[in-house]
């Protein structure tokens, strides 16, 4: 039992660590409170971060449905969503207050997915998941369509968005206005409304 949660949890780091350098590039570095301390299998429905430690408020597991470990697209999109997320968590304080991400910090983690569904499966793929976001989560996919649009305005948004604010539900219409993003006043209240399912 524990060599086959070894060979999950060296599968899932593998994918962790193929896909930061590609993350960094696109989102910037993590925040530097950021520690990520390793992954947590369970029968959840569905991927989140896992906050264990009010004295480091941004040390965080990924936890991963058991579910997904049947299915490579799923894993793949688990994983690299969670781990962008993990570039700016929304930390202790955040989850144990019972508040969420923003659409930004949110939508951001599903671009950040299918940006990798699209490498490793294809076009196809990435078509089939946006229709699954459509039926399934339609919130998620409302939130991947904001990024879309905003990194169309300014393909370095995000990067110059963590430049002012590192953790991106923390962003403020300030924030976006020194880092020169230039919104109207509807895109950027979009962006900044709490992301909620």
């Amino acid at each position: 039992m524990s060599s086959d949660r070894n060979e999950v949890t060296a599968k899932l780091e593998k994918i962790r660590t193929s896909w930061l350098p590609a993350l960094t590039k696109l989102f910037g570095e993590p925040a530097m409170e950021s520690e990520f301390v390793g992954f947590v299998v369970d029968d959840v429905p569905a991927p989140s971060a896992l906050y264990e430690d009010a004295s480091k408020p941004y040390t965080f597991k990924i936890r991963i449905p058991e579910k997904s470990l049947d299915n490579d697209v799923m894993l793949l999109a688990d994983v690299v969503h969670e781990s962008c997320l993990g570039l700016y968590p929304c930390g202790w304080n955040v989850v144990s207050a019972g508040k969420k991400e923003t659409v930004l910090s949110k939508g951001v983690a599903v671009y950040a997915s299918l940006v990798a569904l699209r490498f490793v499966f294809g076009d196809d793929c990435v078509a089939d998941y946006l229709t699954a976001l459509d039926e399934k989560a339609p919130e998620n996919l409302e939130a991947f369509e904001a990024i879309e649009l905003l990194l169309e305005k300014d393909a370095q948004a995000i990067i110059k968005l963590r430049n002012v604010q590192p953790f991106l539900n923390k962003v403020t219409a300030d924030d976006c206005r020194t880092a020169g993003i230039a919104l109207d006043e509807s895109e950027l209240n979009r962006l900044l409304t709490p992301y909620t399912i």
